[in-house]
């Protein structure tokens, strides 16, 4: 994806009226629903433990992209962290997460 094109879309996402449609608006929470479990570690791990006791693995991952500053990169940093200490645990979870390196400043 090109830099111009990847940058508008990160851009656009940051605008509240954007954010607010997609997390709020009715369709939109219906489409996000199938994919994201919820908004929270919490919800993150319930769905995982539901979907283990299905007998599927699951991923949790921390939604967000390019961050701007180093302490947006230490919160990020710090929300893995805890997902993996929430992991660890969870032993009888089949459950992982996908770190972003992005994310973490580093693009």
């Amino acid at each position: 994806m090109s830099t111009l094109l990847r940058g508008t879309i990160l851009w656009t996402t940051e605008l509240p009226l954007v954010r607010r449609l997609a997390t709020q608006h009715r369709l939109a929470r219906r489409v996000a629903d199938r994919f994201v479990a919820g908004d929270s570690l919490e919800a993150g791990m319930e769905a995982a433990g539901k979907l283990d006791r299905a007998g599927v693995a699951a991923m949790l991952d921390y939604l967000g992209e390019s961050v701007s500053s180093p302490s947006a990169a230490a919160a990020a940093a710090d929300h893995y962290i805890l997902a993996l200490k929430r992991i660890r645990e969870s032993p009888h979870i089949d459950c992982n997460t996908s770190v972003k390196l992005t994310q973490l400043g580093l693009d």
